[in-house]
């Protein structure tokens, strides 16, 4: 009887009547789309306002009210009634991660150990250790070397993005060069060997023979240091542009908590999880390369929306095949007749 009452109280419709959710729906898709196309920094000013979320939570309330006078006064309607619910657990779960959700950063180098982070309304305690034990940059070995050319007594300027083991003919001149050899981290020994120090591109280097009708030479060139790079013919200069490429960057992170230790790999696209909080490779320090930063996401809101969203692909499918059954027993019907 309270939900027939309910029923024709004026407020109650009109809370719950289609008019009204079509309209604070739209108004939710144009706060949003203005909210996409404002700076970043003030993005929070609108998705984070007491306004916008009370758009939320009115639209919330028509679609609660929708659901019940569905549920127990159109109990046919039961999978439409099952994609409005949808909805609603898909704003429980964002209302949810917005009130006790958590991001933030860490930062530290390696063999540091850190039990907090760092979000925007400050340091955040975690109830564990993590301790960075190796950090790991990996870069691609180049297949091709952008270099710069300039010939004084002809004027000429050209560029090249020259393979190994290729020869290139200087359009305009007599000259042809080849790169020999790459290096990403140039270092000279004694009895003058010259090595690549590591893998990563610190002092990353080319070796390229130069052929004229006044004889050959071989020169190096270097990437950080263009002026180093100078030879026996001061007619011809070479400028090597080494832009190196990072392929992958990865953390070894050791979590502790007091009972248990567990040792994982955080890589970028793999995140790691560990007692609710979600770690992500984010960060690195081409000039230190022992120290990276990871992002810090705790959730709790992400289970409900996955919930939410599998009931609405559910009612989806339920409408569906409600109609197909629908259309089928017209067809019989006409064919009966």
């Amino acid at each position: 009887m309270y939900l027939v009452k309910l029923k024709e109280n004026k407020i109650w419709k009109f809370i719950g009547s289609i008019r009204v959710a079509l309209v604070l729906f739209l108004v939710i898709i144009l706060v949003s789309f203005i909210g996409a196309l404002v700076p970043e920094e003030f993005q929070a000013n609108i998705y984070y306002s007491w306004w916008f979320f009370l758009l939320l939570i009115l639209f919330a309330l028509n679609l609660f009210i929708c659901s019940l006078q569905r549920l127990f006064f159109l109990p046919k309607k039961w999978s439409s009634t099952i994609t409005h619910l949808s909805v609603l657990v898909i704003l429980l779960g964002s209302m949810i991660s917005f009130f006790f959700g958590q991001r933030g950063t860490i930062e530290f180098v390696e063999g540091q150990t850190q039990d907090s982070f760092i979000s925007k309304a400050g340091l955040k305690p975690l109830n564990f250790k993590v301790l960075l034990e190796d950090f790991n940059l990996e870069w691609y070995a180049p297949d091709n070397f952008k270099v710069r050319v300039y010939v004084k007594d002809k004027g000429v300027k050209r560029s090249y993005q020259a393979i190994p083991g290729k020869e290139y003919k200087i359009k305009g001149t007599d000259y042809v060069f080849c790169v020999l050899r790459y290096l990403p981290d140039f270092k000279m020994e004694e009895e003058r060997k010259i090595i690549s120090n590591s893998k990563q591109p610190n002092n990353p280097a080319i070796l390229i023979n130069i052929k004229s009708p006044s004889g050959k030479e071989e020169r190096w060139l270097f990437a950080k240091h263009p002026m180093v790079s100078r030879g026996a013919d001061e007619n011809i200069k070479f400028i090597f542009d080494g832009e190196p490429v990072i392929k992958e960057f990865r953390s070894t992170v050791r979590f502790s908590d007091g009972e248990k230790q567990e040792l994982k790999t955080i890589k970028v696209n793999s995140p790691v999880r560990f007692k609710g909080y979600t770690f992500y490779q984010t960060g690195f320090d081409a000039e230190r390369l022992n120290w990276t930063a990871l992002e810090v996401v705790r959730d709790p809101g992400v289970g409900v929306v996955f919930v939410g969203f599998i009931l609405l692909n559910a009612g989806i499918i339920l409408v569906y095949l409600q109609k197909v059954k629908r259309n089928r027993e017209k067809t019989q019907v006409g064919l009966c007749r």
